[in-house]
């Protein structure tokens, strides 16, 4: 066994006589509220210990004294870049205070920032790793998320940590970050030299920026299209020039790889005398002309490393006809985005006989989640127990997890991520059954638990009893 997993185990040995004693759950009937949320957090950090201590271990000779830390850990920011026109999304470059060197990820990673936010509290939000691994720092690329009106009416609230960040967070500020983490089927596999297509959407591409890095570092011959899609130009990472995120990407295309940039919004804008002014999204002339440039050295068959293109981001509709023959039988497929995005990708991609392991998707908050899965609908009475009380509600499957029926329920459960990456809403299943909505789980639960955030009554389950 692992020598650093078995000294994180060996405090756990007690609790775990415990249970198998069957004196854990007397003991705990008993205990104050209090006391069981104490208990509570001293898992969960058992578990965020385990969990560092098994990241990249082949790693760990390395850089042992980085690897495995414990929970967060003290960053400077550095540097603060504002990447796009329109000022939504910035990118924050991470030093630790410690000065130590940070370990490596696979493309694909996420850090857990924490924040205090003044009358709010402490918030947590899982950000992806938006450029290639360098031992001296982390980057971040974080959009500000506004309130909005949903479909049926609803007020949905601005994003409290992204607007925080973007408007407290400056060069020198200090924040609490994780060691970085990664959902088991979105990695960029680098033993492997088969094509990949990165499709990004909106601030979807940060996880792609990383892969791409990674790829033209690490492996310059290896055949990468990305597809960038934004409704306009002023949306897309190139507004701090030449340390822009787009800027770099651009400078590192080689004969093996190609960048298409994607403008959704095609309706042009005129001024009084008819004059082209630029296209809704806010592309300007310059971008009209470069994408009619690539149009037509496409049709005489040249193949330019970076091609502009109006219209969405779509394997159906035109991007299955422009990929290399070989990419069909052979890439692999990453995507990350809006839900709906990610959903059409996947859909297109099976029904082009992509086969599902050749597919990889990246979900970021409950919205996405939802858009890839579908409601179930079972009858079962759902208890929440905890220190002596307990609390029954019906299972209503358009509240699509345990978590959110909790919540109406007003039933507290921890966690933020919404798409069982973080393990911080790890629950014990008292009685019954469940199931995930996401196979495989990013974060394995203990045996006899579950993710709510991700979690429903099992089709066959009457009842069903949560230690929460």
């Amino acid at each position: 066994m692992d020598p650093t997993l078995l000294s994180l185990a060996l405090p756990a040995l007690s609790l775990s006589s415990l249970v198998a004693a069957g004196g854990l759950y007397a003991l705990t009937r008993r205990y104050t509220a209090r006391a069981w949320r104490e208990l509570a957090q001293a898992e969960q950090d058992f578990a965020l210990r385990l969990r560092a201590a098994r990241i990249r271990p082949a790693q760990r000779e390395e850089s042992d004294p980085a690897v495995a830390w414990q929970g967060f850990r003290k960053f400077r920011v550095t540097r603060k870049v504002v990447e796009d026109q329109k000022r939504e999304t910035a990118s924050f470059y991470l030093t630790p205070l410690d000065g130590r060197r940070l370990p490596p990820y696979p493309p694909g990673a996420y850090l857990n920032l924490r924040v205090e936010i003044p009358e709010v509290g402490t918030e947590t939000r899982s950000y992806s790793i938006s450029g290639g691994f360098t031992p001296e720092y982390y980057r971040l690329s974080i959009k500000r998320v506004p309130g909005w009106t949903d479909s049926s009416g609803k007020e949905i609230p601005p994003g409290k940590v992204s607007n925080f960040v973007h408007d407290h967070v400056h060069e020198g500020s200090v924040v609490d970050v994780s060691a970085p983490n990664h959902c088991p089927h979105f990695v960029l596999d680098m033993e492997s030299d088969a094509p990949v297509v990165l499709l990004g959407g909106g601030v979807g591409i940060t996880p792609m920026i990383c892969m791409w890095e990674e790829v033209v570092t690490r492996q310059p011959t290896r055949p990468v299209w990305l597809f960038y899609g934004v409704r306009g130009s002023a949306e897309l990472m190139d507004a701090a020039d030449e340390i822009s995120a787009l800027h770099s990407m651009l400078r590192q295309v080689g004969d093996d790889q190609r960048l298409w940039l994607c403008f959704s919004r095609v309706k042009p804008e005129l001024d009084e005398a008819g004059k082209v002014i630029g296209l809704a999204g806010g592309e300007s002339e310059n971008d009209l002309h470069l994408c009619e440039q690539s149009r037509q050295q496409l049709v005489v068959g040249q193949q330019p490393r970076v091609v502009h293109h109006y219209g969405r981001v779509s394997i159906k509709d035109w991007i299955w006809d422009v990929l290399p023959p070989n990419f069909r039988d052979t890439a692999h497929f990453y995507t990350c985005g809006p839900g709906p995005f990610m959903k059409a990708i996947r859909v297109d991609c099976l029904a082009k006989g992509v086969p599902e392991r050749r597919i990889h998707f990246e979900e970021f908050g409950a919205d996405s989640h939802d858009a890839l899965t579908d409601v179930v609908d079972t009858a079962c009475e759902v208890v929440f127990s905890r220190g002596g009380r307990s609390k029954s509600a019906a299972w209503e499957g358009w509240r699509r997890d345990l978590q959110r029926l909790a919540k109406a329920n007003e039933i507290s459960i921890r966690g933020h991520c919404g798409v069982g990456a973080c393990g911080e809403c790890e629950t014990p299943i008292l009685s019954g059954r469940v199931q995930h909505t996401r196979d495989p789980l990013p974060y394995e639960p203990s045996p006899g638990c579950c993710l709510p955030c991700v979690a429903v009554p099992h089709p066959d389950c009457e009842r069903l009893e949560l230690q929460a």
